[in-house]
């Protein structure tokens, strides 16, 4: 190991102060007594050198060294280690897990992460996961000790048996196994956590019979101190009665959903969200349900209202996204089919249908206590109903929509932007007048002030007016040219 060379900038730009675990060679940290800390705000730990610490004792990887500070640390390669060692990963702001950690025998690992901003401190990439072969493991993040499950059943056992709890599923889990649900697997309401730390639940099968009103998901509810973190479900596939609304994950949540994502397909005969059917205001009216950095890539039919990501939003909604195709018979929207919260950073691709309201990102954007408010959004996604608009189908007076843009086909007659605009603000928003085929920015020919229409050449050549360079950016090779977000790139 070394530790006085300086790293290569532009592998890890200085601005980063990152502490980056990868297959490159050590540089810029310093191992002894079982702490590797930085001696310059941006350093390498080699993987291979961990692995070798960790197979003679405990481990402990900070951003605080005694003449540097670093702000996240990165593991950027795969870990794995058979001893009993713990490895204990220590940021000052965020830890990003993009490559698999396995804990293949009962090792102990450790995440703490000081983030006080609006996102998982926790952030688990797409080939990033951590896996325990032993269930006895000891796991701990932020000073909370989690009890690690293998399964849907014993997870659901152990909510019922403590909601207020802290679980963490071990590792994958085809839950083909279990057979189809009569119901919510974890039907008792969670105020605890579940983290899932990157791990995937494939395979879940639900189909409710008994043609009676309620609700499923994976999760019937989260209350408003629960949490579900960093939980992947590939391949569901719900079918509900007539009577009966359906969420991906969870049907109703005040709670947090961090970096979850879910893809499959729901059948509802009421209404379907791809995520979640509601993210709700909590009953004590102080607690919103929040959703960030998740998606859902789920093929929803409904026969009343459906949404990519959620039906109806009262809470807010960051940093997030739905490709799933959305069809219904009532109000239909990519991401929401009804928001009367707070939509920011987020977007959608599916193809929308509907015989109301009908939105590329919302069907029916209301008021609301909590504003109806659209911001930094857009919708890619073909609209078909009577009442269409490519980023939204109606906008009911106090909502308000903001630096937003859609560029999907809407019907003849209909809204490159909005179909209803309504008595309601908007302000730097667009629509591709050359792909949506509409020349006017709302339903009925009527034009909207600070709704302006762009040819695709023009929304490609450079940020539109009001778009803040911080928020968005374009490459050529990536959204097909269009503005997308940094802090939500297209997958």
């Amino acid at each position: 190991m070394t530790g006085a060379l300086l790293f290569a900038p532009c592998m890890v730009p200085a601005a980063n102060a990152d502490v980056t675990i990868s297959t490159a060679q050590t540089e810029n940290m310093t191992c002894g007594n079982g702490v590797c800390a930085p001696t310059a705000r941006t350093a390498v730990l080699n993987a291979s050198d961990l692995e070798n610490l960790l197979a003679s004792g405990d481990v402990e990887v900070t951003t605080t060294g005694s003449r540097a500070q670093a702000s996240n640390i990165e593991v950027a390669a795969a870990l794995s280690w058979s001893t009993t060692s713990a490895l204990a990963l220590d940021a000052e702001d965020s830890i990003a897990v993009n490559a698999a950690i396995a804990v293949r025998g009962q090792g102990g690992l450790t995440f703490t992460s000081a983030a006080t901003h609006d996102y998982c401190s926790l952030i688990f990439g797409r080939a990033g996961s951590a896996r325990f072969a032993d269930l006895s493991s000891q796991l701990t993040i932020n000073n909370t000790s989690y009890t690690l499950v293998n399964n849907v059943k014993s997870l659901a056992l152990a909510i019922r048996n403590n909601p207020s709890g802290a679980y963490a599923l071990a590792h994958d889990f085809d839950a083909s196994h279990d057979g189809t649900y009569a119901n919510s697997p974890v039907g008792t309401p969670l105020t605890g956590t579940v983290e899932g730390l990157g791990n995937r639940i494939s395979n879940l099968s639900i189909d409710d019979k008994q043609k009676v009103a309620g609700s499923f998901g994976m999760f019937t509810a989260v209350e408003a101190s629960g949490v579900i973190d960093n939980l992947r479900l590939s391949r569901i596939n719900y079918t509900g009665s007539p009577y009966l609304v359906v969420g991906g994950l969870v049907a109703g949540s005040d709670g947090l959903l961090c970096g979850d994502q879910v893809a499959g397909s729901i059948q509802s005969g009421d209404s379907a969200g791809g995520l979640a059917f509601v993210n709700s205001q909590a009953d004590n009216g102080n607690e919103l349900g929040r959703v960030i950095s998740s998606s859902a890539n789920v093929h929803v039919v409904a026969r009343f209202d459906g949404g990519g990501l959620v039906v109806l939003n009262e809470g807010s909604i960051q940093s997030s996204h739905a490709s799933g195709d959305v069809a219904t018979h009532r109000l239909s929207g990519g991401l929401a089919a009804r928001n009367g919260g707070v939509i920011i950073k987020s977007y959608a691709t599916g193809e929308v249908s509907g015989r109301l309201q009908t939105g590329g990102l919302v069907g029916y954007n209301l008021d609301s206590p909590n504003a109806g408010e659209i911001t930094d959004s857009y919708a890619t996604g073909a609209v078909k109903g009577a009442m269409s608009g490519g980023l939204m189908g109606e906008q009911n007076e106090g909502s308000f929509a903001f630096t937003s843009y859609a560029t999907g086909t809407v019907p003849n007659g209909n809204g490159g932007f909005v179909c209803d605009a309504g008595d309601v603000r908007f302000l730097d928003d667009y629509w591709d007048v050359t792909t949506s085929g509409a020349t006017f920015a709302a339903c009925a020919g009527e034009s909207v002030a600070d709704v302006a229409g762009l040819t695709t050449e023009e929304l490609k050549s450079g940020l539109p007016v009001g778009f803040d360079r911080n928020v968005w950016t374009q490459k050529p090779g990536i959204n097909h040219g269009y503005p997308y977000l940094i802090d939500n790139p297209p997958e």
